[in-house]
């Protein structure tokens, strides 16, 4: 594979990485407290306001806002960013894991035929940081996360 290609995929896939990393966050805040994953949208837990999304990019925004709500101003939990930055550095490993140049020979497949692993190397890597982030911080590990 060609370089601008490779390194194209390998942006891609941490790009990806920490999109799925901030509905982690959502699912490890809603999901234990028995609250729908899709409704309402993205909102400050404390003051209830929706957040724009050019607040809700992954990482970039925390930065930007300082780790700050925009409208109240309370302090956002770091849990959001680290998981953010995890899920994003985890899905790097996976893709450079079993990349198109051959990556493991683990299973023993052809060329090329490992990256089509990744996907679910990714969903792996999802719910595995889910049930550790939603047992670190509620000490349970709700049915619908296993």
């Amino acid at each position: 594979m060609d370089f601008p290609w490779y390194a194209f995929l390998t942006v891609l896939s941490v790009t990806w990485g920490a999109c799925i990393g901030s509905f982690l966050n959502v699912c490890i805040y809603r999901i234990p407290l028995d609250l729908s994953v899709s409704r309402p949208g993205s909102h400050c837990p404390a003051c209830k306001q929706p957040i724009r999304w050019y607040q809700n990019i992954p990482v970039l925004a925390f930065l930007y806002l300082r780790g700050k709500c925009a409208r109240c101003g309370i302090r956002i939990s770091p849990r959001y960013v680290l998981v953010e930055i995890l899920t994003a550095l985890l899905f790097l490993l996976a893709w450079l894991k079993f990349d198109m140049e051959g990556g493991t020979r683990l299973l023993g497949l052809s060329p090329g035929t490992d990256v089509a692993l990744v996907p679910l190397f990714w969903l792996v890597i999802m719910g595995l940081v889910l049930g550790t982030f939603v047992d670190f911080e509620h000490m349970i590990i709700p049915d619908r996360v296993t």
